[in-house]
């Protein structure tokens, strides 16, 4: 939520603090260039067969278990399909970044 929730209070629809939105479209598209090459840098291809049955059985569990959860949502809501998919999207994206997040601090 962190990344969202600034987002959508200065973006059009609330504050409308950011006219340029070309200009944020063009940084938010350099970011993920960014993040795909620092995840390259980081990508061990040895070290991810040696885990890849594990690292599958996980990621299939945890999407399955925030498409669920954003499904979820979106129904006791009273959403449309699209929103719910969209709400089940940030439970994925902000669980990958929360997790991320924690294996990168030292114990």
């Amino acid at each position: 939520m962190g990344s969202i929730l600034p987002g959508t209070f200065l973006g059009p629809y609330v504050l409308n603090a950011l006219h340029h939105l070309d200009t944020i479209h063009l940084l938010a598209e350099l970011g993920i260039i960014f993040f795909m090459f620092f995840l390259g840098l980081e990508f061990s291809l040895p070290k991810f067969k040696r885990v890849r049955t594990a690292v599958l059985l996980i990621g299939s569990v945890e999407l399955f278990a925030n498409l669920s959860l954003g499904f979820l949502v979106g129904y006791l809501l009273a959403w449309g399909t699209v929103e719910r998919f969209f709400r089940s999207d940030l439970c994925s994206e902000e669980t990958s970044s929360l997790r991320n997040e924690s294996w990168r601090r030292p114990s």
